[in-house]
């Protein structure tokens, strides 16, 4: 097993929302650029011409990612739920999350490079739409007690501390 720092239950989901809005800020302040950077070359909506690879691959990425992300963050929970104390599994599930999320962030981030380096709109709502699936895996307690199988004795013992 990995030594770890103990996890600090009372701020576990403060903290592990917090890394959420930085990636999200961190994905919005790169579309606001793409959307201002436009002076050489204004923004254009175009659908891409028949074997774009930059298309193909946005989309390959975004579908891979998303589809990555779920069957990854499924098969990690169903481990995290045998572990022994529920620090052990706030601190697995908090990697997890972690892991989820960069599956979901890295082809948004390919999609607004794309967007810089193109100009065309189609990958910045690529990346739009990715975003807001992130947004909607916001980490909770309720989140975290229906992805893994707690004790009722885990069940108390977070709800006194949180």
């Amino acid at each position: 097993m990995i030594s770890q720092t103990p996890v600090n239950k009372s701020t576990f989901f403060k903290t592990t929302q917090t890394a959420h809005g930085a990636l999200i800020a961190g994905q919005i302040i790169l579309a606001l650029i793409a959307l201002v950077n436009n002076k050489n070359q204004p923004l254009y909506f175009s659908l891409p011409r028949r074997h774009d690879p930059f298309f193909e691959l946005a989309l390959g990425l975004a579908a891979g990612g998303t589809i990555g992300g779920v069957l990854f963050f499924t098969r990690r929970t169903t481990t995290i739920s045998l572990l022994g104390s529920l620090d052990e599994k706030l601190a697995a599930y908090r990697r997890a999350l972690i892991r989820r999320f960069s599956f979901i962030e890295a082809p948004s981030m390919v999609a607004l490079i794309l967007a810089l380096r193109t100009h065309n709109t189609i990958y910045l709502q690529l990346s739009a739409i990715l975003i807001i699936y992130l947004i909607t895996l916001r980490p909770s307690r309720k989140r975290f007690e229906n992805d893994i199988a707690l004790s009722p004795d885990e069940q108390s013992e977070l709800r006194s501390t949180i």
